[in-house]
């Protein structure tokens, strides 16, 4: 697979920053069902919209196949994903670790 060496802006949805690592700080708590949805998905919300990461769950920032960004897309949506993995109960994770999307994902929440 070749990477994509294209410069990013920093305001670009596809720019990742060190920090971008961690979002758990971020997300008070775990989705744990729909008893605490409502709070969990308003909180993922905030923390990917203040990460600039928003537009990969709400499908308004979508892969494009001949994108020259391609990979930078498939990898800030596994990062994505990685965060959406992360701030779930884990019976719900192992439900969503196969996934290929994390907008996939966030429709099925």
């Amino acid at each position: 697979m070749e990477t994509t060496k294209t410069p990013v802006d920093v305001n670009h949805p596809l720019y990742l920053h060190p920090s971008n690592t961690h979002i758990t700080s971020l997300v008070p708590q775990v989705l744990t069902g729909s008893a605490n949805y409502v709070v969990w998905s308003r909180a993922m919300r905030l923390a990917l919209r203040g990460k600039n990461k928003i537009g990969f769950i709400d499908g308004t920032f979508p892969r494009t196949r001949a994108s020259e960004y391609a990979d930078l897309w498939d990898r800030c949506d596994a990062v994505v994903l990685s965060w959406l993995i992360q701030l779930v109960d884990k019976e719900i994770a192992t439900g969503i670790v196969f996934a290929d999307s994390s907008h996939l994902v966030w429709q099925d929440l």
